[in-house]
């Protein structure tokens, strides 16, 4: 606007019949869609954002009579109020969001359901290798898999909401794993400290050589308990024939079952599911 008092203004405030009939946003936008009249007010907060109030009239009904405008700036102290607490309570939630990250001391990322980037904690850019904030802060992982694993988990937070979350692992440009990457959706019931967050982006370094638990392999990959002591044999070099005898299990549900875990950690072979798990340490408590 460029007139700066505190008020509502209409279209001839600014511009003249003919002025607004050669404007190509309402000859072109507006007027074909049965629009064309409003009155409008803006408002500046704190935080040094600028919020437009715009009351739309139908283009049929004419402009917007100058009681209506008198009606609108009785109510524009109070639509200024409301928007300076609403900016506050943003930037309240903003610094919780931050705070929170910063004390789960790992890489995570604030994701909205496309896949940007609203938040990132002070360890972020530990993981700057394996990570790329592309167009409009959209993140990807340089590991392509685990990128179109990251997608797919997007996706499917919305298409199967029962999922509670996904994990994979992400590896570097040697194809080694080194981050175990976690989706988990954000309930709306963390909204007050999340905003309108789609999902959390948690990353975990593999860096251990031991032979993960199964309770740990449970937790990181959503493995049931039989895939989760499969995947601990694998990891301790046995063969899919002696863990289906020492489970007690016939051969064809073991391999049922590493193919399962295969799918669950994004691996394709058992000797790649060997090398990541053989990188994660058994860190949960005794």
């Amino acid at each position: 606007m460029g007139r700066e008092e505190p008020s509502f203004f209409v279209e001839h405030d600014f511009w003249s019949d003919a002025e607004i009939d050669a404007d190509p946003v309402y000859r072109d936008f507006f007027h074909p869609r049965g629009l064309g009249w409003s009155a409008g007010t803006g408002v500046q907060v704190p935080t040094g954002d600028n919020i437009v109030f715009s009351v739309e009239r139908a283009f049929t009904d004419g402009p917007v009579a100058a009681e209506s405008v008198a009606r609108l700036n009785l109510l524009r102290p109070h639509l200024a109020r409301s928007a300076l607490v609403s900016a506050r309570m943003q930037h309240k939630r903003a610094q919780g969001a931050a705070e929170a990250l910063a004390a789960m001391q790992l890489p995570a990322f604030l994701l909205r359901a496309g896949g940007e980037v609203v938040e990132m904690s002070p360890l972020g850019t530990d993981v700057s290798s394996l990570v790329i904030l592309g167009a409009h802060g959209r993140l990807h992982l340089a590991d392509r898999q685990a990128d179109a694993l990251l997608d797919d988990a997007l996706a499917s937070l919305t298409s199967a909401p029962e999922i509670s979350a996904r994990s994979f692992p992400v590896r570097d440009a040697a194809g080694m794993p080194r981050q175990v990457a976690h989706l988990i959706p954000v309930p709306r019931g963390a909204h007050d400290v999340f905003g309108d967050s789609y999902a959390l982006l948690m990353m975990v370094p593999v860096a251990s050589d031991r032979v993960p638990s199964a309770t740990l392999l449970k937790s990181l990959f959503d493995l049931t308990p039989s895939e989760a002591r499969v995947a601990s044999g694998i990891a301790r070099g046995e063969t899919p024939d002696s863990i289906a005898a020492s489970g007690q299990v016939a051969i064809s549900t073991v391999r049922s079952q590493i193919r399962s875990v295969l799918e669950k950690t994004g691996t394709s072979r058992q000797s790649d599911l060997a090398g990541l798990l053989a990188r994660i340490g058994a860190t949960a408590p005794n």
